[in-house]
């Protein structure tokens, strides 16, 4: 029987590691349990694209998650996660580095049995050296092809609001609503311009001046041109790196998920809803479809072996790939990139320490 009772203690404490930005559709209220406080998880994270075509927006993914959470009292919570996450586009290997720290605090509003409130405040947020892409990309009148953003950069910091309430013992239904402030910023870029049937290598440097060189040899109504430069503002090239590619922005979510206990075993199934508030300029996304919302599934399947250790699967569907997830990987020359569906799997372990 004491076996019993630990295992469902565990399920419970070992589950409630805190999921917030970015992994909304989990948010829950963690139990505070004498000798449970400590959390710590790992996970592998994939996907694998299913198209093998060489210019399919449809990326692998591969990545490690680390985490950890301190119960510190019945009211209050805190914790940290890392992401490690290589995107893969095309013959490019875009490796990004995430974080995320939180504090959260459990209400003592008397609601009624059973129903607890929940606020919290985080900061996170996502950097990489470089982001490449090397297949062609239409933005405006021109194409892009090997495209690479130097630094790109962002950090959020969030506010969220939880209404956790459990049914009985085997089932608690949790709804949440968040606001975060974001900041996305990006050093420079380069890439190869196609005007008509030139190319140019051509940099963007932080004062949005763009310097380019012709790459080969084109044909300019009857004469051949082997060198030319180009010199002047972006924004002649409808390129405004200050402005669309460096911008503040709004998160707005919602949403809700459910768990089921039974022995050793615990699922929740969640879905949140995402609105984006982008401070671009009015011409940033001109003839294209810029992502304004965003929807998220997600599955969890955790597994107690003992008192201390829960095995977890999770499974996560995005409808705009990872558009609120790494916003600094958002912005009107890659957004046709990002608009595709995608999923990841993770396989990972908690451990409760003390």
């Amino acid at each position: 029987m004491k076996k019993k009772l630990g295992l469902g203690i565990c399920i419970l404490s070992c589950m409630s590691t805190v999921y917030a930005a970015p992994n909304d559709v989990f948010t829950s209220i963690p139990s505070f349990e004498p000798d449970q406080n400590l959390t710590l998880s790992g996970s592998i994270d994939y996907f694998k694209a299913k198209s093998k075509a060489k210019n399919d927006n449809q990326r692998d993914y591969q990545g490690v998650t680390l985490g950890a959470q301190y119960i510190i009292s019945p009211e209050w919570y805190t914790d940290l996660s890392y992401w490690n996450r290589t995107i893969k586009y095309g013959q490019n290997d875009n490796d990004v580095h995430s974080w995320k720290i939180g504090l959260g605090y459990v209400t003592d509003f008397q609601l009624g049995q059973d129903r607890s409130i929940a606020f919290a405040i985080s900061a996170w947020g996502n950097s990489s050296s470089h982001f490449d892409k090397s297949s062609a990309t239409k933005y405006k009148e021109y194409r892009l092809t090997d495209f690479s953003m130097k630094n790109p950069q962002d950090w959020q910091l969030q506010m969220d609001g939880i209404f956790s309430q459990k049914l009985n013992e085997q089932n608690t239904f949790t709804i949440f609503a968040n606001a975060a402030y974001s900041n996305v910023s990006v050093d420079s870029l380069k890439s190869t311009l196609v005007n008509k049937n030139c190319y140019f290598d051509i940099h963007v440097d932080p004062n949005n001046y763009l310097t380019g060189r012709l790459n080969k040899p084109c044909t300019i109504g009857n004469t051949t041109a082997n060198e030319m430069t180009l010199s002047a503002d972006a924004k002649v090239y409808g390129i405004d790196i200050k402005k669309d590619l460096n911008y503040n922005a709004v998160i707005l979510g919602t949403g809700f998920n459910w768990q089921w206990n039974y022995q050793n075993f615990n699922t929740l199934f969640g879905y949140n809803f995402q609105y984006y508030l982008r401070d671009t300029s009015d011409q940033a996304f001109a003839g294209q479809q810029e992502v304004k919302s965003n929807h998220i599934v997600g599955l969890e399947l955790n597994y107690a072996l003992n008192d201390q250790t829960t095995l977890f699967l999770q499974n996560q569907y995005f409808k705009s790939s990872f558009v609120g997830s790494i916003p600094s990987l958002y912005n009107p020359i890659t957004s046709s990139a990002l608009d595709k569906g995608y999923d990841y799997i993770s396989l990972g372990a908690r451990f409760n320490i003390f």
